[in-house]
């Protein structure tokens, strides 16, 4: 578990919930751990009982509400995807983001009913999402809108290296069709 000023990544475990509630930038995964969803560094509240992140460098600029935003599948855990963001999209300025990520919870994946987060995002896959709201508990996307969601997974990425050609083609849509 991290140590008081420790750096910490999404996942990383921070400590398990009969220790430390989930406080900002922190959540408890299906184990009962409190877990990290930014990059930052771990404090512990003992009056509170509280597990924060404190967030590593200010907020992340170029990354505002409405802006479009890929990335890469970083945690898939019941309710909520974590996504490394790569690049931002505005008015038609691209920007590059290093080391932050984003949530996408559970009811703002699809506009169909979402059972499982793993039918819909693997770790590795790279995501096409728009930013619902910046706070200073993070950075929030959405994919449940036309043309977002899943451009190109992990497998099909790996099959396309595999094959030799590097082009990475958008993949239409999350099922897989079976001929």
């Amino acid at each position: 578990m991290a140590k008081k000023d420790s750096l910490v990544f999404p996942g990383s475990p921070l400590t398990v919930e009969e220790e430390f509630a989930a406080g900002k930038n922190a959540f408890v995964d299906d184990e009962g751990n409190v877990v990290a969803n930014v990059i930052g560094s771990a404090e512990f509240d003992e009056q509170s009982r509280e597990a924060h992140v404190q967030q590593a460098g200010r907020q992340v600029q170029g990354i505002e509400t409405g802006a479009i935003v890929y990335g890469r599948v970083i945690l898939v855990k019941d309710s909520v995807v974590v996504v490394g963001m790569a690049l931002a999209e505005k008015d038609g300025k691209k920007r590059r983001i290093f080391d932050s990520s984003a949530t996408i919870n559970i009811s703002r994946v699809s506009s169909e009913y979402v059972r499982s987060l793993g039918d819909f995002f693997k770790v590795g896959d790279y995501v096409k999402a728009r930013v619902l709201d910046v706070n200073s508990y993070g950075v929030e996307l959405a994919t449940n809108e036309q043309g977002l969601g899943v451009i190109a997974s992990r497998d099909h990425i790996i099959q396309r290296l595999v094959a030799g050609n590097e082009q990475f083609a958008v993949k239409k849509n999350v099922e897989h069709s079976h001929h």
